[in-house]
């Protein structure tokens, strides 16, 4: 892929690479919620991965996220203020398109910021499902809730106003929406279904030991959880591959599981 970048864009994008790379060139690593650190990612995914860097950064220079100064030009309160930027990447696991995220360590900037002005916090899952429910009874648009279906619309000319610029804000419409990695279903009148079967399906695939289909339990865990454990301590790579697992399954209990919350949290403990 080839791009042409003004001088002032290329070298805020090669000191970005510069910092990422001396931070995160490690092999080692765990990944929790299927998020990978650039250097992980481009292994992983190859040129989709590229592509997901470059489009990342330049939707954060056209949207004016910031701009960039020459060390020399700023003064020794400035260069104090900098702040270090790393990049995720991660696999849209519905759409299938890898996503690239820049996020910036702001516990830095606490001296001079307020909180609320460093943060984008996502909602709570306990107010996405009790939304959910509200709108499984009330509203034929989701997510963008609200009793009169001309208030949604209303909303959504006024988000691509205000952000459909660069690119248009996808509006999506219907029973069954894709949220934070849950399928949200209201097809029955009344009621929500949360389902996570992509996410699942991804990790018993990233699990070393196949299940097939008849291994079955009628409970998610076995009689013995609560015992101690009188194996020997796990290696590097098992241990690694442990970890992960229960993180992920901890996201799944969260999300849509909850059978399984008491399971992961003797699991937890054992981390």
């Amino acid at each position: 892929m080839k791009a042409e970048y003004e001088e002032h864009d290329a070298i805020l994008i090669a000191r970005c690479m510069m910092q990422i790379k001396a931070k995160f060139d490690t092999d080692e690593g765990l990944s929790f919620i299927q998020h990978y650190y650039i250097n992980q990612g481009l292994k992983k995914f190859g040129d989709d991965g590229k592509d997901a860097v470059h489009k990342e950064l330049r939707q954060m220079l056209l949207r004016d996220c910031f701009t960039p100064e020459f060390v020399k030009d700023m003064s020794a309160s400035e260069r104090k203020k900098a702040q270090s930027a790393m990049m995720l990447l991660a696999e849209k696991q519905f759409e299938k398109t890898i996503k690239g995220r820049l996020v910036f360590q702001g516990n830095g900037t606490c001296e001079w910021l307020l909180c609320e002005d460093t943060a984008s916090p996502t909602a709570s899952q306990e107010a996405i499902t009790t939304t959910c429910v509200i709108d499984a009874h009330e509203v034929d648009d989701l997510m963008s809730s609200h009793m009169d279906p001309k208030v949604n619309d209303e909303f959504a000319e006024w988000l691509n106003m205000r952000y459909g610029l660069i690119q248009p804000c996808k509006i999506v419409r219907g029973k069954i929406h894709r949220y934070l990695g849950m399928t949200l279903d209201f097809s029955v009148k009344g009621k929500l279904k949360i389902r996570i079967d992509d996410y699942v399906k991804n990790m018993l695939e990233d699990f070393p030991v196949k299940l097939n289909k008849d291994s079955k339990q009628e409970t998610p865990a076995g009689n013995d959880l609560l015992e101690a454990g009188k194996g020997k301590l796990l290696n590097a790579e098992y241990r690694q591959i442990f970890h992960t697992t229960v993180a992920r399954g901890l996201y799944v209990s969260k999300r849509a599981c909850l059978d399984i919350h008491p399971t992961i949290t003797i699991l937890a403990l054992r981390v």
